[in-house]
C-alpha cells in the first residue's frame, strides 16, 4: 500500500495523522521533493522523507504537531554546524508536515425548538451533524435537511448505538425532558467524546449528577459534562441559545478561551 492510499484509508476510518511532504530542497538532500511519509499514533510509519537523520528529526517533531493539532514548515540545514543537524550532505530542505483530522462530528439528541436552532447555527460550520429524536416529526428531511443522519428510534440510547462516537464527536443534549437528558448521558458516559454539553439549569445539573452518582458514574466521567451548556452570551431566544451552544463547541474544538478579543488585546 502507497502513501497516498493509507491515507485514503485513514480518512474513511475517521483516523487522525500526519503526512510529511518535502516540499523544496537545494543543494545535495538525500529525499526528493514530494517524498511523503504518514505517521499514525498506532501504527509504523509508511514511507520516506529521505531516511537518516532528517527522518529521524522530522518523526521526532510530528507527536508534539499532533499534540498541538499545528501543521507546519520544518527547515533543515543538513550541516554540522550550529545549524545544522549533524550531516554531511550540505544542502537544506523543507518538509511540510500536514496533520489530517476527521471531520468534526455534531451530534445533536432532541430536534426540538433548541435542537433545531443548533443545527441551523452549525450548517455554517464545517461539520457532520447527526441529529436523534424519538418523535418523528422532529427528525424530518424537512425540518433538518442540513443533517448528514436524521435517526429516528424509540428510544435515545437506540438512537445513540447507530453513531459511532469518537475524539472529533461533540455531542449536545437538548431533549425533551430530564429523564430522556440522562439516558443519554448513561449511554455515551465513558465514550471518547471531544465535548459533551447538556441544556439546564444549575438544579437540573445537580439533580442529575446525583441520580448518575447514585448509579455508579464516577466523578471524573461526570465532570466532562458541559452544564449549563453554552458560553454566558445572556441570549434569552432558542437562537441565541443555540449560538452560545455552538460558540462553547468551537472553542472546545480550537482550544480557545471564549473571552472577548478586547481582553488580551493592548495598544
Amino acid at each position: 500500500m502507497n502513501v497516498l492510499e493509507q491515507a485514503l484509508l485513514l480518512m474513511g476510518k475517521r483516523k487522525r495523522f500526519a503526512m510529511a511532504t518535502v516540499i523544496e530542497t537545494s543543494g545535495s538532500v538525500p529525499g526528493r521533493v514530494g517524498a511523503k511519509l504518514i505517521y499514525t499514533e498506532e501504527e509504523k510509519p509508511l514511507g520516506s522523507v529521505g531516511g537518516g537523520k532528517i527522518e529521524s528529526e522530522v518523526l521526532k517533531m510530528i507527536p508534539e504537531l499532533l499534540e498541538n493539532n499545528e501543521s507546519r514548515v520544518l527547515t533543515y540545514h543538513l550541516t554540522k554546524g550550529s545549524q545544522g543537524i549533524g550531516m554531511n550532505c550540505g544542502g537544506t530542505a523543507k518538509v511540510f508536515v500536514e496533520i489530517v483530522q476527521p471531520r468534526p462530528k455534531l451530534v445533536v439528541c432532541g430536534g426540538g425548538h433548541i435542537g433545531y436552532e443548533v443545527v441551523q447555527c452549525a450548517q455554517h460550520l464545517d461539520m457532520e451533524i447527526t441529529i436523534i429524536e424519538e418523535r418523528k416529526e422532529f427528525a424530518t428531511e424537512e425540518r433538518f435537511p442540513h443533517a448528514a443522519q436524521r435517526i429516528m428510534k424509540p428510544t435515545y440510547g437506540e438512537g445513540l448505538s447507530d453513531v459511532e462516537i469518537d475524539e472529533q464527536t461533540y455531542v449536545v443534549v437538548v431533549t425533551k425532558g430530564s429523564t430522556t437528558d440522562e439516558e443519554v448521558l448513561e449511554t455515551i458516559l465513558g465514550k471518547p467524546a471531544a465535548y459533551i454539553g447538556l441544556m439546564g439549569s444549575q438544579r437540573k445539573k445537580i439533580e442529575i449528577m446525583k441520580s448518575l452518582e447514585e448509579k455508579g458514574y464516577q466523578k471524573n466521567l461526570l465532570d466532562q459534562i458541559y452544564c449549563p451548556i453554552g458560553l454566558d452570551l445572556q441570549g434569552g431566544n432558542p437562537a441565541e441559545i443555540a449560538l452560545s451552544i455552538m460558540a462553547e463547541v468551537v472553542s472546545v474544538k480550537n482550544k480557545g478561551k471564549g473571552i472577548s478579543l478586547k481582553e488580551g488585546f493592548s495598544c
